[in-house]
């Protein structure tokens, strides 16, 4: 069998026979890392830029 396959159908499996307290868990460390794109790729200039004209139009 090629070792990608194997690779995949391991990784499949894996996932497959978590539990539920740790599929949460590791549903919630993702979010936690996980920054929105727009800051990822400039850094904060969008942010405070929107944020700056979110506050211009109250």
């Amino acid at each position: 069998m090629n070792a990608y396959f194997k690779f995949v159908i391991e990784a499949i499996v894996k996932r497959m026979s978590r539990s539920p307290e740790e599929k949460q868990k590791v549903k919630q460390q993702k979010a936690e890392r996980k920054q929105p794109v727009l800051v990822s790729l400039f850094g904060m200039v969008p942010l405070s830029l929107g944020l700056m004209f979110r506050r211009r139009r109250k």
